[in-house]
């Protein structure tokens, strides 16, 4: 279905421990493409883990693997997602959580950033998904609406990079 959903026998899965641009945004089909790619080269097995066992789309959260490997980590490594949805975004732990974290902070994701607006805009790019941004990149104090895609608001008061206030 995209680049973080798949559908079998009619049920959508939604692979645990990473997110992938949505439709329209800037890696979007590159990602869907890969993740289908990925899928058609091995065996693939779908396993639980803790935590809820679907979402609020009545999507099952699963962990998809090909040949024993978890796509969310071939995903990761090729740039085509950033690691999220785990402890450290206040969901539960997954057994490849620090695998997932530890190798998204390697990589680079596939879309670029130009330029950062100096001043408010109805879409910020801190807000948005893509490569991973660190609050030396931004340089000022910001306001964090929606998910927290590069883990800025760090005691989760919707205000990141707080030191530079």
């Amino acid at each position: 279905m995209d680049g973080d959903t798949i559908k079998t026998d009619g049920q959508s899965i939604r692979i645990l421990g990473y997110d992938t641009p949505e439709r329209g945004e800037c890696g979007y089909d590159e990602a869907s493409e890969f993740l289908a790619d990925l899928l058609a080269t091995g065996t693939v097995s779908l396993t639980a883990d803790s935590g809820d066992d679907t979402d609020k789309y009545d999507r099952l959260l699963r962990h998809v693997l090909v040949d024993g490997k978890p796509v969310g980590l071939s995903m990761i490594e090729a740039g085509k997602a950033n690691a999220r949805y785990d402890a450290i975004d206040g969901y539960p732990l997954h057994r490849y959580q620090d695998q997932y974290r530890a190798t998204d902070g390697e990589n680079t994701f596939d879309c670029v950033v130009v330029s950062l607006p100096q001043t408010g805009s109805a879409v910020e790019l801190w807000n948005l998904p893509g490569p991973d941004l660190d609050c030396s990149d931004i340089r000022r104090k910001v306001r964090i609406t929606g998910p927290d895609y590069h883990r800025l608001d760090r005691d989760g008061d919707g205000w990141g990079c707080e030191s530079y206030s």
